[in-house]
């Protein structure tokens, strides 16, 4: 679930595109190939990247771990100051505080033009990344998704330990 986030945050925060296309590999075997690509890339750029037999995932190229990793989560926080200097003219607040009565970490941001968004999580940098994904334009229904699917995923299987 976190590569799903992880490449959610990529499109949706830092602007990267899906590149579709048909390739040969080695074997001379098509494989259609769809990926999220950074920004400014192309269909050559793509190819260069490719392994020389089968194809890859989707994900191959988003190399950020947002999701689980706090260093690349403080790239997030940096993306969401560019953006609130883009759409919002100015910050008057940016927010983390574990609640434990919940076990949740609750994040917010909060800008000059009394716009604020909030997230929640029991992970932080998922938290971050939910709350990113809100100030880019996901709707609350596919944030609630995602959120449920995350806690989901770290639920142990029926008949596991807690």
């Amino acid at each position: 679930m976190s590569r799903k986030i992880d490449a959610m945050v990529a499109e949706k925060v830092f602007g990267w595109k899906w590149i579709e296309f048909i390739s040969h590999d080695y074997d001379g075997i098509a494989h259609k190939i769809r990926v999220l690509a950074e920004p400014g890339m192309t269909v050559d750029d793509v190819c260069k990247r490719l392994p020389p037999k089968g194809g890859v995932s989707e994900t191959a190229f988003v190399n950020s771990r947002c999701s689980t990793d706090p260093a690349a989560m403080m790239v997030v926080k940096a993306r969401l100051l560019e953006i609130d200097r883009e759409k919002h003219g100015g910050m008057t607040g940016l927010y983390s505080t574990w609640d434990p009565y919940d076990c949740y970490w609750k994040v917010k941001i909060d800008w000059s033009d009394n716009t604020r968004y909030e997230a929640e999580h029991k992970d932080e940098c998922v938290a971050w990344c939910l709350l990113g994904l809100a100030v880019c334009g996901l709707n609350e229904a596919e944030i609630s998704n995602l959120k449920s699917q995350t806690s989901k995923a770290d639920r142990p299987a029926e008949g596991g330990e807690p």
